[in-house]
């Protein structure tokens, strides 16, 4: 009887050597599955700038499609833009499409997209497409 009540009187306090190492072990896994997301939403943000640097050219190519009596693609030599320094490597015309290349230590990872241009009846329309790093482009493209 004596044992008995030694033993209620003896109350645990703080946490097993086990509870602590599943505790870690649960912060472990959800630390390896959140990092990888966490960088591609990265990734993403920044490839996000990509469509941005390539509205000055689209412009100019818009011009002068519209300006062109047939509508005729401009030379691949065409004058684009200066790319300013950030996310964008080079910004380029090749005379069927605009090639926007990120720059790969900036992004984290090679991203390449093309714009391509259709003349209508009603003006142009671009279509979006990449080369490099598709699942990174904004789902505008």
């Amino acid at each position: 009887m004596k044992n008995i009540k030694n033993m209620k009187k003896k109350d645990q306090k703080g946490f097993t050597l086990i509870e602590l190492m599943i505790v870690i072990a649960i912060i472990g896994i959800l630390a390896a599955v959140a990092l990888p997301a966490y960088q591609d939403y990265t990734i993403r943000a920044r490839a996000s700038e990509l469509p941005l640097a390539a509205s000055a050219a689209k412009n100019l190519i818009t011009e002068a499609i519209l300006l062109s009596p047939t509508n005729a693609l401009p030379a691949p030599t065409f004058a684009v833009s200066n790319v300013s320094q950030g996310m964008v490597s080079s910004v380029t015309w090749n005379g069927t499409s605009i090639v926007v290349v990120g720059s790969a230590t900036q992004l984290g990872s090679a991203v390449t997209m093309t714009l391509s241009p259709t003349a209508t009846a009603s003006g142009v329309t671009w279509a979006c497409g990449s080369t490099v790093g598709t699942q990174y482009l904004p789902s505008s493209c």
